[in-house]
């Protein structure tokens, strides 16, 4: 569930001015790599204020970060095929420095030494994102190690307690590690299933309402961050988004629930309805209700709302499919027929959305197009379109492999065995 990292941006803008660390032929080499190149990093919101404008803000204060986030704009481009293998070499060599970089920091010592706890937590958001091109860019560490390695900093240094301590109004700098939490949940949660972390997300649902806290903190960031010059149409569009996005941080903390439901062994009958009745809450309750209308909308250019709303759902979409998994042939909330419906309203809104939507939605897609197909009746072509969109090599091998036993067994498959898988 790939969060927002809304940025258009030329290199040479995004890294200058830079600080005197920055050496001479880096920036020369960027500048010469970028002179031609406009980099889209999958987002929807406005550029100049956006997450990712902060990130490139933070990053002129500290090596460890600025290298990492060249590292993985690098490694971005060179997915996208504009000149891979140039873009490849460059994107090991900086996440290399940048990686040696973040060890010289975490390892210093001494009175007023400590690293700055938002730019070391925006590092790890970095290396998370390297691994979603992990099979073309090996970074030399799995998901599982960031995972461990960030759970024990947030224990460490009481992160949690921290974050739950501040009451609004807050400074900038706090909103904007509340929200880098929230989106390391969401991926750590998506990396927990898929068996490759969860380590952080386990720690942070030790208290849900915790996890909401650091969230509705990190609702104004970019009002925060940016003041009396944020405009008004800016706070207008978070206002219209809030819902759609809250809905994913809320599918999110189901999602893991079930995670270790299902790491704990066989789902016994009422923990299956204690999650039902989480799930039943999100698809019928009153909240979201708008946002599930917006993404069944069948408008087809598909505006930020719209696209964030198709987002957001598609995600509470598959948590279904997810849940119904969990004892097949047992039904608390949805029976075959409405969970075979669930699915085709997901691949509806996932045709709409990917083919229709902002630039980069297949990205932010990867889950619900796993859970998409593994459901679908029309094996053949709807399966077509997934692969077609499933840039995440791993997630398409363990479909193949899904779906192969599926057709062998006649039966649908257990969410215990898919994620084994």
């Amino acid at each position: 569930p790939l969060p927002l990292m809304g940025m258009s941006i030329s290199l040479p803008f995004a890294l200058g001015p830079m600080p005197p660390h920055v050496e001479d032929m880096s920036r020369l080499a960027l500048n010469e790599l970028s002179r031609d190149f406009v980099l889209t990093l999958g987002g929807t919101k406005d550029p100049c204020w956006s997450t990712t404008k902060i990130m490139i803000a933070l990053s002129k204060e500290n090596t460890a970060v600025l290298h990492l986030l060249v590292g993985v704009t690098l490694a971005e481009l060179s997915f996208r095929q504009s000149y891979p293998q140039l873009f490849h070499s460059a994107a090991v060599r900086y996440q290399s420095c940048g990686m040696e970089a973040l060890r010289t920091m975490m390892n210093a010592r001494g009175p007023g030494r400590e690293p700055d706890p938002l730019l070391v937590v925006l590092t790890f958001w970095l290396r998370y994102y390297r691994q979603r091109r992990r099979d073309d860019h090996n970074s030399g560490e799995g998901l599982s190690a960031v995972s461990q390695q960030l759970a024990t900093y947030y224990r460490s240094h009481h992160m949690d307690r921290f974050l739950t301590a501040l009451k609004p109004p807050i400074d900038a700098r706090s909103a904007c590690l509340a929200r880098l939490t929230s989106w390391l949940f969401w991926v750590d949660a998506a990396a927990g299933f898929y068996g490759d972390g969860g380590f952080f997300a386990q720690y942070l649902t030790e208290s849900t309402n915790a996890l909401n806290h650091i969230y509705a903190l990190s609702k104004k960031t970019l009002s925060t961050y940016f003041g009396g010059i944020y405009p008004v149409a800016q706070t207008v569009d978070d206002n219209e988004n809030e819902l759609a996005l809250e809905l994913i941080h809320q599918t999110w903390i189901v999602v893991q629930a079930i995670n270790e439901v299902l790491a704990a062994g066989p789902v016994d009958a009422e923990t299956y309805e204690r999650l039902g009745s989480r799930v039943e809450n999100l698809v019928t309750g009153d909240r979201y209700a708008a946002v599930i209308r917006d993404a069944e909308d069948d408008i087809l250019v598909r505006d930020r709302r719209l696209g964030n709303a198709d987002w957001a759902v598609s995600n509470l979409y598959a948590l279904c499919i997810l849940f119904s998994r969990c004892r097949v042939g047992e039904p608390v909330l949805f029976s075959l027929g409405q969970i075979r419906d669930v699915g085709r309203r997901l691949m509806d809104i996932l045709y709409r959305s990917i083919t229709g939507g902002p630039l980069g939605q297949a990205d932010r897609m990867q889950w619900p197009l796993f859970w998409a197909v593994i459901e679908t009746r029309d094996i053949v072509h709807e399966k077509e379109f997934v692969l077609k969109h499933l840039s995440n090599h791993y997630l398409a091998a363990a479909l193949t492999a899904v779906l192969r036993e599926q057709r062998q067994t006649g039966q649908p498959m257990r969410a215990a065995r898919i994620r084994e898988i």
